[in-house]
């Protein structure tokens, strides 16, 4: 039977609040949190829809939003190499995508410490949440984590998509890490939008079918969800080239999913 319209509506509204999440960071751990308890529960859903379980059960933890930033400002000394970043600050300004005046380093931070929900990492192979947020916003951060778990201990994404070495050139060719950072991201987040529709009557609950299988309902869950970006003031007042850095392996990569999977349903 086809999702009805009203459950496909609620399922968008529930995406507005989706926060973009990024694959790694560091710092101490916060107190539990009570949605850590549903793990286990959404892990065997979530892997179920691709025949994809984990092999073995997450270790857990939650972060506040202060922790994370500290986590964040560590990360950038440590993954890029003294000067990168105001290397690629002064180019953004050049070509006239940055403002003159802009604080490039605290910038990131802000929109990455805003934006940030929660995170699989793959040093640790632990999920993480971010503290403080919607509850039902985390859930589906968490969906989308669980899958990035599941994608690692199925094919190992250390050797998809290596880390950043904190040497110069690290990432030699930056339109092929970006591709398989799209190729991450989207089939993750095909996979948390199959699960939000199934927990939401809108697909089979026990079932492989996504939506992305329905090119009529790929392109009206894709088109409310790129009207649905999350209205927070970093994200809102980022230059453009930002937002859609930040936007691309998700909306951008989902399409590549899409095209990769069409045929081979």
């Amino acid at each position: 039977m086809p999702p009805s319209r009203s459950n496909l509506l609620a399922a968008a509204l529930t995406l507005v609040s989706l926060l973009l999440a990024c694959p790694d960071a560091w710092g101490q751990e916060a107190p539990a949190h009570p949605l850590l308890e549903r793990t286990d529960a959404i892990a065997q859903r979530v892997g179920a829809r691709r025949s994809r379980l984990l092999h073995h059960p997450l270790q857990t933890s939650v972060k506040t939003r202060d922790q994370l930033r500290d986590d964040l400002a560590q990360r950038l000394k440590t993954e890029y190499a003294p000067g990168e970043i105001e290397g690629e600050a002064t180019l953004l300004k050049q070509l006239g995508l940055l403002p003159e005046d802009t604080r490039y380093e605290e910038l990131l931070l802000a929109l990455l410490t805003e934006q940030i929900a929660g995170y699989y990492d793959t040093r640790t192979q632990a999920l993480v949440l971010i503290d403080g947020g919607d509850p039902d916003a985390a859930a589906i951060t968490m969906a989308h984590e669980i899958f990035h778990a599941i994608q690692d201990q199925h094919f190992t994404l250390r050797l998809i998509h290596p880390p950043r070495s904190g040497q110069a050139g690290s990432f030699t060719n930056g339109d092929r890490a970006l591709a398989r950072t799209g190729l991450i991201e989207g089939d993750a987040t095909v996979a948390m939008i199959d699960w939000l529709l199934a927990e939401q009557g809108a697909l089979p609950a026990n079932s492989q079918t996504s939506f992305i299988d329905n090119p009529l309902l790929a392109s009206l869950i894709q088109g409310l969800i790129q009207q649905s970006t999350p209205d927070t003031p970093a994200l809102k007042s980022a230059p453009l080239i930002l937002r859609r850095s930040l936007e691309a392996p998700y909306f951008l990569g989902l399409s590549f999913v899409q095209a990769v999977r069409k045929g081979r349903t």
